[in-house]
């Protein structure tokens, strides 16, 4: 009987310890899902502490948009990188989403090659010569822009040893000669190394990086609509999926 009783007190007290584990686990994938939850509530994450600085990196009036209009309500700055596998995913999964966010999300793009990709700087510089070469107006050279590196991430083999490729697809929208020239003048190459130095120090490190800003017309001017920004929320490094959730949730608000 003793023997029993003594049995019975150790499987109260196991018991009692799987029971304190089981809850113990709950508590902690609970506290997870809401924090994994709370990155995409964006209206609620305006990031206090370096709101200043990210406020001077809001949109400006050379900034190339790939989908722009007066009246969205957001708009996303990605910091990408030619040869970073997650950019060029959510790249050709945000073109799938285009039809969904126009006209509620404003979409620009910000080289940022990395040292750890060294053909990424290359591709950038033939990306800025392709839209300097390109005809026409300035939403026809952004479109051959857009374009080329839509062509180019749809073609991406990422163990190629150098960028002739690039230049090949390059040249279906310029000529050869123009491009060589282009490449060989140094203007874009000292442009994009300036553009690392300036991410380096705005703490841009990672691709995708993106900055969320909310759109504030400005009624004040009567000559012209004027927007104003107010920085929201920055995601290091995100990958695709990320990136989707993030178009869903401004797309429903």
């Amino acid at each position: 009987m003793t023997t029993f009783l003594h049995y019975m007190k150790f499987l109260r007290r196991e018991n009692f310890i799987y029971i304190f584990l089981a809850i113990l686990i709950s508590i902690i994938l609970i506290s997870i899902f809401n924090q994994y939850a709370s990155g995409l509530r964006i209206e609620d994450k305006v990031d206090t502490e370096s709101l200043s600085d990210l406020n001077n990196l809001a949109p400006t009036s050379t900034d190339m948009y790939k989908l722009y209009d007066v009246d969205a309500e957001y708009t996303i700055i990605n910091y990408f990188s030619l040869d970073c596998i997650h950019c060029r995913r959510s790249y050709l999964l945000e073109d799938k989403m285009l039809s969904e966010i126009r006209g509620k999300v404003n979409i620009i793009y910000r080289h940022n090659p990395l040292s750890s990709q060294p053909l990424s700087g290359g591709k950038a510089v033939i990306s800025l010569c392709v839209r300097d070469l390109a005809g026409g107006s300035v939403s026809e050279k952004n479109a051959a822009y857009y374009n080329f590196i839509q062509n180019l991430y749809n073609k991406y083999n990422l163990y190629n040893a150098s960028n002739v490729w690039v230049e090949n697809i390059a040249s279906k929208y310029v000529s050869s000669s123009q491009l060589s020239r282009c490449i060989s003048d140094k203007k874009f190459v000292e442009y994009i190394d300036g553009v690392k130095l300036d991410n380096i120090i705005n703490d841009i490190i990672y691709t995708p990086t993106l900055l969320i800003f909310r759109n504030i017309n400005d009624q004040s001017d009567v000559e012209e609509d004027m927007v104003k920004y107010e920085y929201i929320k920055k995601y290091d490094g995100i990958d695709e999926k990320g990136i989707a959730s993030i178009y869903k949730w401004l797309i429903k608000n």
